[in-house]
């Protein structure tokens, strides 16, 4: 987990040191370019020589919630601004991090779980977001604004099958837009243009304020399949 994030911190060209009481992986990670230094972590002394108390943010991601607990409770003692992300195993140390301190807690073994479930029940929509990165992104933004992405089927009896996008996002009233389709056949059209028509069969996915799609769903006989945000749609 830290040599993913280290990665994309490089990549994102943010500065950054490594705390580890291993030397092979301080070794490692100096090989790569990377600032690092042995020791641990849950030494208050260690965090300050390597500046927690001018820090802007500390990720703690050790497979251990006690270590990750004392380090978040630790370091949020010498900095009250720093923006901690902590590293949880089991669901019930989520509860003990924030209360440690920890602005954000990351469960590795439930967005696992979720991933692999999403695989099975919603596979357009997985498909289609294939970036870890990006689906991490917009989950964020969807949270703060309430928005929410639906999977859509284009059944026979539908008003909208064999209809263009843009008649469907006309008939929507900017309720939502669509931003992929996928054909019976999985060919995935992505940002569709305004011509493309719908066959019966079709998966579109759909992103709209929460509310307004499962209404469209419902009146122009559409089945939805999942909804990303808010409650599930039977």
């Amino acid at each position: 987990m830290g040599q993913i994030m280290a990665q994309q911190l490089v990549k994102d060209r943010q500065k950054f040191v490594i705390l580890d009481r291993e030397s092979d992986r301080v070794a490692k990670a100096e090989q790569l370019g990377y600032l690092a230094t042995i020791g641990n972590a849950t030494d208050e002394n260690l965090l300050i020589s390597v500046g927690i108390q001018k820090a802007r943010v500390l990720a703690t991601v050790l497979p251990d919630d006690a270590a990750n607990v004392f380090i978040t409770l630790t370091a949020r003692g010498l900095n009250q601004n720093l923006i901690i992300l902590s590293r949880g195993e089991l669901p019930s140390t989520e509860k003990k991090l924030k209360l440690a301190g920890a602005d954000r807690v990351v469960l590795p073994a439930i967005i696992g779980g979720m991933r692999m479930a999403n695989l099975i029940t919603r596979p357009t929509s997985t498909d289609f977001l294939k970036s870890q990165s990006d689906r991490h992104y917009l989950d964020e933004l969807l949270s703060q604004i309430n928005i929410q992405i639906d999977e859509l089927v284009i059944k026979k009896s539908s008003a909208l099958a064999n209809k263009s996008v843009g008649h469907i996002e006309v008939r929507g009233k900017g309720t939502f837009i669509i931003v992929a389709i996928r054909r019976e056949d999985k060919t995935v059209i992505k940002n569709p243009d305004r011509s493309v028509m719908l066959r019966p069969g079709d998966t579109v996915i759909v992103m709209g304020h929460h509310g307004d799609i499962p209404q469209f769903a419902q009146f122009n006989e559409l089945k939805s399949k999942m909804r990303y945000r808010g409650s599930s749609i039977s």
